[in-house]
């Protein structure tokens, strides 16, 4: 039991999730105009797969053994791009239908779901091959998808504070389906901007909320652990450039305890040197950290 419970609630913490599902699509839509629940299902299929393809591409080994596993890999990026192209036509024909005549509870949900077709459309942006070739630097580009992402967030939680029955906080909420916080916790991951990644942990810090197995207080302190192991020792740091490929912390991977009151946490990243092991990866260097809770 304990081992699954690792393996799922390593979206917690991980920068590239390990997931359990197939990354495939399962479930298209049923009818020609989808009602809310399928849209909202169908996204969060999306994001899975498209976790799952992004780590095991990213990690597969070079060579030609493994030439035919990446060629499946580069098919299924391609139907995930499909997949969300779709989606992004159904969900505006959707708002188009419903104009201002939506329910509160998808009021709600409406920017929420805009957060994470920002994510997706990031991960699925990049090509494999450019990724295994550099890496953390990919991101870099995305700074603008990044501050999008933040602008909706602190919308999101503004109206939570002012609906709050909480002076000057919010109430702290859980949900069992994705929300913001897993998005926003990629941009404290990905985006190296300091400025912009300060922002998303502020807003982080003020979430007050579960999303499934995303805590925002865990994510806050994960969060500001990568940003003190690769802004440590760098001087002044202006721009996502001033931080090297070598400081950037490219996987976190948590072991939880098995009595439930903790976790061990490990922060990794690619060695200074650039040596790589017998599959043409390379070696990491590894950050360790005991959470109790």
């Amino acid at each position: 039991m304990f081992t699954r419970l690792d393996m799922a609630s390593s979206q917690i913490v991980i920068t590239r999730p390990l997931l359990l599902d197939d990354c495939q699509i399962t479930r298209p839509f049923e009818s020609a105009s989808p009602i809310f629940e399928e849209i909202n299902t169908m996204l969060s299929e999306i994001l899975n797969a498209g976790f799952k393809l992004v780590r095991i591409s990213w990690m597969c080994p070079v060579g030609a053994l493994y030439d035919e596993l990446r060629q499946r890999h580069l098919q299924e990026l391609q139907g995930l791009r499909a997949a969300l192209e779709t989606w992004s036509r159904e969900f505006q024909n959707f708002q188009n239908r419903q104009g201002k005549r939506m329910d509160p509870w998808i009021l709600q949900r409406v920017p929420v779901l805009k957060i994470i077709q920002i994510i997706i459309a990031i991960i699925l942006d990049v090509e494999p091959a450019e990724a295994r070739e550099y890496g953390e630097m990919v991101w870099d580009r995305y700074e603008a998808d990044f501050e999008s992402v933040i602008s909706i967030a602190e919308s999101i939680i503004d109206e939570a504070r002012i609906s709050s029955p909480l002076p000057g906080r919010i109430a702290p909420k859980f949900t069992p389906e994705t929300g913001f916080v897993n998005p926003l916790f990629c941009v404290v991951n990905w985006c190296r901007n300091p400025q912009l990644r300060r922002k998303a942990l502020d807003i982080l810090d003020r979430a007050a909320c579960r999303d499934g197995f995303w805590d925002s207080s865990l994510c806050t302190r994960t969060g500001n652990i990568i940003l003190m192991l690769e802004e440590r020792d760098s001087g002044a740091v202006k721009c996502a450039a001033d931080i090297p490929l070598w400081k950037r912390i490219c996987v976190i991977e948590p072991k939880f305890a098995e009595d439930g009151g903790g976790a061990l946490i490990k922060y990794m990243r690619a060695s200074k040197s650039g040596e790589r092991d017998e599959d043409g990866l390379t070696l990491k260097e590894v950050f360790e950290e005991t959470v109790r809770w």
